[in-house]
């Protein structure tokens, strides 16, 4: 029985030591499995780092030339969303401004705007802006909402209090309804922590595919990388191999996991409210599962290209059967389970309410378990692929 643990061990540690040795000969391999995980997750943060946009800045052309349009310009320039940059009273200076990019937006204060407001009528002020720029455009219709309505439960405060109503009950009159909103995890309400969470799942699952499947058609293309691969494994079972070869790239991402989920947040200051120690457990089984299943998959690479090819077309669609920027409710149901087979799926879900919804690991053990469970399909289908690989070269 010791005897059969120390070939186990030492089958193991050769395996990890080949792969090792043949990834870090490889230069495509190397910057395949480190530069993504470090650079992507990088950027992204920095470009979301500010998370919410403030001041947009907007040109105002007021046709009306009142009071009540200028205190509309005011409350404009009050909000936290926009700042008003250009006061104009014709449109082509305003449009001049806006392709000189020295505002985003436009809003025009039609003539007859205080008369039609103080006798009831329906007015409208109008916004143009570029849709295109979506962060921009979602605080330049939110700015203008909140200071047109404010500015129209004021007016119609003021006409009840005219009328002799008490300015608490006119209050109450004109918004019977107060909404008390409060942003449950992510208190900013931006974009940073989940897209920047999304990419870390979604990044450490296509290197994994990509340098396996790499390293797999480089060995089967070139004889000499499979004979690395192989040194001293020749009599080992393809179990035993294969789970070196996975120790290999579990070391390797949990380090990358490490950088991602530990000091990136921190870096960046992005709400994390899991420690290291549950993240690591619970990407665990995630690593495996994708190492498993680029090893099933890449046995049958006889080039380096082809499963850098294959796998780079399928991160578009891996990220939709996240069910992340399609709702799974709109989901058809065959695509349902196949994104059942994605590591990535059940992986984000159990990050986001660890990291984000301050959920206990209890919590998310129906995730976790699920990605054990892809582990083991995928490890046996792993071995079936080696070993119809052997049995075709012998």
């Amino acid at each position: 029985m010791r005897d059969s643990f120390r070939r186990l061990i030492r089958g193991i540690s050769r395996s990890f030591c080949n792969e090792m040795h043949v990834v870090f000969s490889d230069l495509g391999a190397i910057i395949t499995l480190f530069a993504p995980a470090i650079v992507y997750p990088i950027l992204f943060s920095f470009a979301f780092s500010n998370e919410i946009v403030k001041d947009v800045e907007m040109a105002v052309v007021d046709q009306s030339h009142t009071g009540l349009s200028r205190q509309l310009v005011r409350m404009l320039d009050a909000t936290d969303e926009v700042k008003v940059t250009g006061k104009f009273t014709d449109l082509e200076e305003a449009r001049h401004a806006y392709y000189d990019n020295q505002v985003k937006g436009i809003v025009i204060i039609p003539k007859g705007f205080e008369k039609e407001v103080l006798s009831g009528q329906q007015t409208h002020v109008s916004l143009f802006a570029d849709a295109a720029y979506l962060m921009n455009y979602k605080q330049m219709v939110s700015g203008c909402l909140y200071a047109s309505q404010t500015l129209g439960a004021g007016v119609k405060i003021r006409k009840l209090m005219a009328k002799g109503l008490p300015q608490s009950a006119a209050m109450n009159l004109v918004r019977p309804l107060r909404l008390n909103s409060f942003q449950l995890y992510n208190p900013t309400g931006g974009y940073g922590v989940y897209i920047v969470a999304l990419l870390v799942v979604a990044v450490l699952q296509q290197i994994l595919l990509m340098v396996i499947s790499l390293v797999n058609g480089t060995s089967n293309e070139y004889k000499r990388y499979q004979a690395v691969r192989m040194d001293g494994l020749h009599g080992a079972s393809e179990w035993i191999i294969l789970l070196g070869r996975a120790a290999f790239y579990l070391l390797s991402c949990l380090i990358l996991t490490v950088f991602c989920v530990g000091i990136l947040p921190k870096w960046f200051s992005f709400p994390m409210l899991a420690s290291l120690s549950d993240l690591t457990l619970f990407f665990l089984p995630f690593i495996l599962a994708s190492t498993f299943l680029s090893m099933a998959v890449s046995e049958f690479f006889k080039t380096r290209e082809l499963g850098i090819l294959i796998f780079s077309f399928m991160a578009l669609p891996f990220l939709f059967l996240s069910a992340i920027p399609w709702p799974p409710e709109a989901m058809p149901g065959f695509l349902k389970y196949i994104s059942l087979l994605v590591p990535s799926t059940e992986a984000f879900k159990g990050y986001m309410k660890l990291a984000l919804a301050d959920a206990s690991f209890g919590q998310v053990l129906g995730h976790w378990n699920h990605l054990w469970g892809l582990s083991l399909v995928f490890f046996a289908g792993a071995v079936f692929s080696m070993k119809r690989r052997r049995s075709a070269v012998r």
